[in-house]
């Protein structure tokens, strides 16, 4: 059982053609608020949105039902009728905390009253004083009660998943919801603000965080053509050997396997036909013989990997042909090998996220074309995030009240400061009217009053800078340090005699200038 009580203020008998209820004792379940939308009309009666459990929310906003499917924004001003609640429109969720209503339930009421007073419709009333905020953003999304079937309604309508409300005809969702086949719900839809972010170094594409370079493959599992290439060697034939044929057996015996009938006629002093017809008297044969590496795959082995072919054959001295034969034989590859994460995205990981990529480029001290290069290559994001609250406005004020209920914020953690560039000091005085009958008693206050321990309350408790000299020693030092007093770098000090001299005169003439005061 939830109790609620309402005091209206006093109206007038005119006004008491409609009796309020000042007390309404009403289950969750049968709990009817009187909501005003901003239209001139009377405030309506809806039942409380399903499963709702609590006090009337007084001063929040609330979405209801309306006429062909709108759904409406109002205001809960009070506690509705019970009689003939089974015949009312349930509201559809309430859009603001009871802890924190859009309006104090104070002003709910006593506005709502006023307006019945006066014969005012208190739609007209509350959207003539608040203007804005009826339109808040939400995130309206509806689904089929688990259970509920309704194709009777129409082909293009929600299932039991949450889905957009826009996406569907609205007269159809409002069908389905009066017949309690549909929920609703509104999630909070903060303004978004576009900022860059740094990815997840796993989320960046591989094509981003790897390049292709040529890399050296084992020697041993090249093509057999280049680690063990066939040599040409000496073997004891059938045959006679002319003269010639003969020196040049004899100088591939002398001298061992060669790696081609040309290397061996070269060797030999003979012609190629000499070394073909000892090879083709079966007086030599080829041998699969294992080589060293050459120089050009030692020099990549040592020095790679490398970006390209072309970069290895000019690094390594050697022909390109030389390292095409290389990497057909399988002597090296392309292989994908990991980046190391550019400067730029690791200052934006660590101070990101930016506002603007001009903004994350100048922070990071490169370019915005290199930035705007990274984002394209997936380094980093562009995302929506919700909007910070705006900055709070600097405001003049006088030390003291309300001065030290910031100081007092600022102690609870709130971030906000007082800024003392160029606070300018005034000053009061305490005052015995000349003839005045108690002079000894008003005497004896000022002395009070300006004491050292009386100043030091005065200054803890209002954040006004004592007066008395010795009052600091009796203070706490850090609340000492929050005076104005202690504030002189940029203070600018009112000249005291000046506007003794010429105040009345100055307010004389603010008067006569100030339209307000014309007649």
């Amino acid at each position: 059982m939830t109790l609620w009580t309402v005091s209206p203020p006093a109206v007038s008998s005119e006004a008491e053609e409609k009796p309020v209820q000042d007390t309404v004792s009403l289950t969750a379940a049968d709990q009817t608020w009187q909501v005003c939308v901003p239209l001139p009309i009377a405030a309506l009666d809806f039942a409380a949105p399903h499963g709702y459990v609590g006090e009337v929310p007084l001063g929040c906003r609330v979405a209801v039902p309306w006429r062909g499917g709108e759904i409406r924004v109002g205001l809960v001003v009070g506690a509705g009728s019970s009689v003939g609640r089974h015949r009312l429109r349930e509201a559809l969720a309430l859009l603001d905390s009871p802890e924190a209503p859009w309006v104090a339930p104070g002003t709910a009421r006593g506005l709502t009253a006023w307006a019945a007073e006066a014969h005012l419709p208190p739609g007209l009333v509350w959207d003539d004083l608040l203007c804005t905020g009826w339109e808040p953003a939400h995130r309206h999304e509806v689904r089929a009660v688990p259970g509920a079937d309704l194709s009777p309604y129409g082909e293009t309508l929600p299932d039991t998943d949450w889905s957009r409300a826009d996406l569907y005809p609205p007269a159809l969702l409002d069908a389905a919801r009066e017949q309690g086949l549909l929920d609703d719900r509104f999630l909070p839809d903060p303004p978004q603000v576009n900022r860059v972010v740094a990815r997840d170094l796993n989320d960046v594409p591989p094509a981003a965080r790897t390049q292709v370079v040529v890399t050296a493959q084992p020697w041993e599992a090249a093509d057999p053509a280049l680690c063990t290439p066939p040599h040409w060697e000496a073997v004891t034939g059938e045959g006679a050997l002319t003269a010639k044929q003969q020196q040049a057996h004899d100088w591939l015996r002398a001298h061992g396997p060669q790696p081609s009938l040309g290397a061996w006629a070269s060797g030999a002093k003979v012609g190629l036909p000499v070394v073909r017809k000892v090879a083709d008297l079966s007086w030599a044969r080829e041998t699969p013989r294992a080589v060293p590496p050459l120089a050009a795959w030692t020099w990549l082995h040592e020095h790679g990997p490398v970006a390209s072919p072309a970069a290895w054959a000019s690094a390594a001295g050697v022909r390109p042909a030389e390292v095409r034969r290389l990497m057909e034989g399988g002597a090296a590859d392309y292989t994908f090998t990991p980046v190391p994460p550019p400067a730029a995205w690791a200052w934006l990981r660590e101070h990101g996220p930016a506002e603007t990529v001009s903004a994350w480029a100048t922070g990071a001290g490169v370019s915005p074309s290199v930035a705007a290069g990274l984002l394209a290559k997936g380094w980093a994001a562009q995302v929506q995030v919700p909007a910070p609250p705006p900055k709070l406005p600097a405001a003049p004020l006088w030390a003291g009240p309300p001065l030290d209920e910031l100081t007092a914020l600022a102690a609870d953690g709130m971030t906000v400061q007082t800024s003392w560039d160029q606070n300018i000091t005034a000053a009061d005085s305490l005052v015995v009217p000349k003839g005045t009958k108690n002079k000894a008693e008003a005497m004896k206050f000022i002395a009070l009053a300006t004491s050292a321990k009386a100043q030091a309350e005065m200054a803890a408790e209002t954040g006004y800078a004592p007066i008395n000299l010795d009052s600091p020693a009796l203070m706490d030092p850090e609340v000492r340090a929050t005076l104005p007093d202690q504030q002189a770098a940029t203070q600018v000090n009112a000249d005291m005699t000046y506007w003794a001299a010429n105040r009345d005169a100055i307010g004389e003439r603010r008067v006569c200038s100030d339209p307000c005061h014309l007649s």
